[in-house]
């Protein structure tokens, strides 16, 4: 609300965690609130083996208008699918490729109606956090100019991440 008073950015918030701790859920959760309060976030997938929005293998964004079911799929109207053709980010210059062009072109999707900017993005990520998929984690959230991150069940990672991002990141 702030966002829309002040026709600036909204929160671009990151979703991280393990596998299986929820985050996928925590998304959607998040997503139908915002809605259901008259919001428009984009909603961010970049979880290349589970593939909420696309197909596994895939990166991909959709602006969310209506909520959606907890057990059903988004409306697949108009996504922006960026195909990246492994199940897991393990080629990791070609991830980060991936990554940079669609958080390019997401956030420039965001600027042209002033309603979504301020209604910012939820990003889902994979469950790999430790190693180079820890780098992963912190390339997209300085792609996507994330200013909120949300861990899931992982303090070693929460601890992690106050050292490794920057202090105005919550």
């Amino acid at each position: 609300q702030k966002a829309e008073e002040r026709e600036s950015k909204g929160p671009s918030v990151l979703v991280v965690g393990g596998c299986d701790v929820g985050k996928s859920t925590l998304c959607r959760i998040l997503i139908n609130y915002a809605v259901r309060l008259g919001h428009r976030p984009i909603f961010v997938d970049l979880d290349v083996g589970q593939g909420s929005i696309s197909i596994p293998g895939t990166i991909s964004s959709l602006l969310i208008e209506r909520p959606s079911p907890i057990d059903d799929n988004f409306s697949q109207l108009a996504p922006l699918v960026i195909h990246y053709g492994h199940k897991s980010p393990e080629n990791h210059e070609l991830y980060k490729m991936c990554v940079s062009s669609l958080a390019d072109i997401t956030i420039d999707r965001l600027k042209e109606d002033k309603r979504t900017m301020a209604s910012g993005l939820i990003i889902n990520t994979c469950g790999w956090v430790k190693g180079p998929g820890y780098q992963l984690l912190l390339n997209a959230a300085k792609a996507f100019e994330v200013n909120v991150i949300l861990v899931l069940d992982q303090e070693r990672l929460f601890n992690e991440i106050l050292r490794d991002v920057d202090s105005s990141i919550n």
